[in-house]
């Protein structure tokens, strides 16, 4: 999955201390279901 890191930056340097912390916990969400799918994966495999 490409991105353009340059463009990632500015967008979270416009964003409030209440619009990070939202995006902190989306990434926490995001990680801890990817660690789940990638368990699920190895137990079927």
């Amino acid at each position: 999955m490409a991105f353009d890191a340059e463009k990632v930056i500015m967008e979270l340097a416009e964003l409030t201390v209440e619009e990070l912390k939202a995006v902190r916990e989306r990434l926490a969400t995001l990680e801890d279901q990817v660690a789940h799918l990638r368990r699920e994966n190895e137990a079927d495999q």
